[in-house]
């Protein structure tokens, strides 16, 4: 792959050179928190000239020689002493004991150890023996300045100063770097990395605290562009750890001197540096409209580049204005998402013998907090919201070449409130409220200096179906950061369509809003997709968001007399298989067929208690689960009383929902200690 072109106005940090000791050499770092040094070596360092087995005071070399420090002539005698009775064993040649340091020091680590130099070298003296590793999965040897850990697959490596520092930081050789496998690799520019089983630790200069990055298809990309000699890399050297999973859970990233690489499953890993990572960053990266690269950087000419992202292209430059043609496109992803609510607590419950526990939203000064909060486009049947993050980008052709000169994002909320979805009286004209908010988040080039202006208008306004009044009259209006525009329309069925009994009409596309340019620079962002559905199939005539779940309550304390009904339902979700009518997986279907509904009932009870008694049977008989449609329901005999109540809360749940043949719901029971069936 060819490396990233050098940008004029983009300047490498300086590395501050180190001295190019031998790899075996670590230059520890002045910073005392970064360095593991606490003592010096000691180069003159040799084994004890025939060591006494015991201690004979006047005759110990603690007697002959100064005692370095940290250690104490008892520690000096002690080592000696241990030294004399190794030689006499079968480890002799196994293992050492470095006077006046009196731990053992065995087998691979002792090998390296001696290869490094001993006491001589930059570890000093050791302060433990072999330690076994938790799981042992491998050994250690702590030394004054360091450690030497060895394993089976990996060998042994000392990991000293900020290599040890950010080690430690990921649990060692526990966490998921694992072993060492290489000792401190000195690089062309003086930084150093060290290599483990899983990843590396780079150091960029003497003090710096060094960073890790893990093996897999992000490195191999760093490494494809000169990561393992970070001096020489358009990238640099990496100077945060890797990020191993990113807030969407998706990909990885990392971060380097001079830009980052993002890795996803399905587009690989791409390097993003300046100016394009400024772009990308000023979006919110990853989680911005564009999404992760796709593609590395390419070179589109003299100082123009562009690089490919899930949703577009991100280009540079010219920003400024150009003379030529001038072209718009528009990008939007959705924000909301569609589906079943995550919580049984977002479903909303009617309940007719508590009617304080239904919401009437009948007013608009902003979109309902339940689409913010519920995060859920079709949350509620009197509420459709959609919510949209957006990109205009405006685009100059000059001597057949396109050029991006500038772009603007915005975010966009679009709501309807079914305001007459509660009135059965005389009221034949179902009506909902719209409104859309549009806010410009940030702009830059040609459409930062000369923001593109918009008027909005709404599918409704053209429609045979439905009539609007409001929505500011085709006002025009800019979109430019600071500026936030809301706008409200009352809209409603035409009194023709209204009238006629027994009809249903489908709104999607004609309630939502839409963004439009002029004509002679057209563009458009439509989000004319709320959800709703108008009906004069039950009492009255109303609208809904037929797309929303709900929920009916049997409460005994709201309503004493439903009390052998609400028990009777309670018992069969809990002991029917799949639990019928129970949030989030199993909810019922209305069903309107008279005949059916008879069939549902006869085939559960065929032969009725006279009163004050009556069958109950569960599903109920206008469902799609009734008796007649599937063998997986139960009866009950309850009071007459409480099912003719039953019969009536769910003739109102049907009409103040406006629960059509085919809808969905969910039935919840409370017993009278107050627990719920779901």
């Amino acid at each position: 792959m060819e490396q990233a072109p050098a940008l004029d106005n983009v300047e490498s940090p300086a590395l501050t050179p180190l001295p190019a000791p031998a790899a075996d050499e670590p230059v520890a770092p002045t910073d005392e928190e970064l360095s593991s040094k606490t003592a010096e070596p000691d180069p003159d360092w040799t084994p004890t000239e025939n060591p006494k087995a015991t201690i004979v005071p006047g005759q110990m070399r603690s007697d002959r020689e100064e005692v370095p420090a940290p250690f104490t002539k008892e520690d000096a005698d002690k080592a000696e002493v241990a030294e004399a009775r190794l030689r006499m064993s079968r480890n002799a040649t196994a293992c050492q004991i470095y006077w006046p340091s009196w731990y053992n020091v065995c087998g691979e680590i002792k090998a390296k150890y001696d290869s490094l130099g001993g006491p001589g070298s930059f570890l000093s003296y050791p302060s433990s023996g072999n330690i076994v590793n938790p799981g042992n999965t491998g050994e250690r040897v702590t030394f004054l300045n360091g450690p030497i850990y060895w394993s089976q697959a990996s060998g042994a490596h000392p990991v000293v100063n900020s290599f040890l520092n950010r080690w430690g930081n990921h649990q060692y050789e526990a966490g998921w770097l694992k072993y060492p496998t290489t000792d401190e690799i000195v690089l062309p520019d003086g930084g150093r990395r060290q290599e483990f089983q899983q990843g590396a630790i780079y150091v960029a200069f003497q003090n710096a605290i060094g960073s890790a990055i893990q093996n897999g298809p992000l490195r191999d990309k760093y490494n494809s562009v000169g990561g393992l000699t970070p001096g020489s890399s358009f990238l640099g050297y990496i100077t945060e750890d890797h990020k191993r999973s990113l807030p969407n859970s998706q990909g990885q990233m990392a971060r380097f001197q001079n830009g980052v690489i993002y890795w996803h499953p399905s587009h690989g890993a791409h390097p993003v540096t300046l100016p394009i990572l400024d772009l990308w960053a000023s979006e919110g990266y990853e989680q911005g409209i564009h999404g992760y690269p796709t593609g590395d950087q390419a070179d589109t000419g003299p100082g123009t580049f562009e690089q490919n992202f899930q949703n577009g292209k991100i280009s540079w430059p010219p920003l400024e204005e150009v003379a030529g043609r001038t072209e718009y496109e528009v990008t939007m992803q959705e924000t909301l998402a569609e589906g079943m609510p995550t919580s049984r607590d977002l479903i909303p419950i009617y309940d007719d013998d508590n009617p304080g526990s239904q919401a009437r939203r009948a007013d608009i000064p902003g979109q309902p907090s339940v689409c913010i909060e519920s995060g859920m486009k079709n949350i509620e049947r009197t509420i459709s919201c959609a919510n949209y993050d957006g990109k205009v980008t405006r685009y100059e052709t000059v001597n057949g070449r396109r050029y991006e000169t500038g772009h603007v994002l915005y975010k966009a909320a679009n709501w309807s409130i079914f305001t007459a979805a509660t009135n059965f009286g005389n009221q034949n004209i179902p009506s909902w409220k719209l409104g859309t908010r549009i806010e410009a988040t940030y702009a830059q080039g040609s459409m930062l200096a000369k923001p593109t202006d918009f008027i909005l208008s709404t599918g409704c306004e053209s429609s045979q179906l439905c009539e609007t009044t409001g929505g500011g009259n085709g006002d025009t209006h800019k979109l430019q950061v600071g500026d936030i525009t809301e706008v409200t329309w009352d809209q409603k069925l035409v009194d023709s369509a209204a009238g006629a009994r027994g009809e249903v009409y489908q709104m999607r596309g004609l309630i939502g809003a839409k963004m439009l340019h002029g004509p002679a620079t057209p563009w458009s962002a439509e989000f004319d997709d709320l959800e709703g559905r108008c009906d004069t199939m039950n009492v009255g005539a109303a609208c809904v968001n037929n797309k929303a779940f709900a929920g009916v309550l049997f409460s005994p304390l709201t309503n004493p007399t439903i009390k052998t009904v609400s028990e009777h339902v309670f018992d069969a979700q809990t002991d029917l298989p799949g639990n019928p009518g129970a949030f989030p997986n199993s909810p019922l279907t209305r069903l309107t067929d008279e005949t059916t509904i008879d069939a549902n009932r006869n085939t559960a009870c065929p032969n009725p208690p006279g009163a004050p008694f009556s069958c109950d049977e569960y599903p109920m008989a206008s469902t799609y689960q009734g008796a007649s449609l599937s063998s997986n329901y139960s009866t009950r005999t309850v009071l007459k009383s409480a099912n003719d109540s039953q019969g009536g809360k769910m003739s109102a749940a049907y009409n103040m929902m406006r629960l059509l043949d085919g809808d969905a719901f969910f039935v919840m029971a409370q017993r009278e200690d107050g627990t719920f069936s779901w």
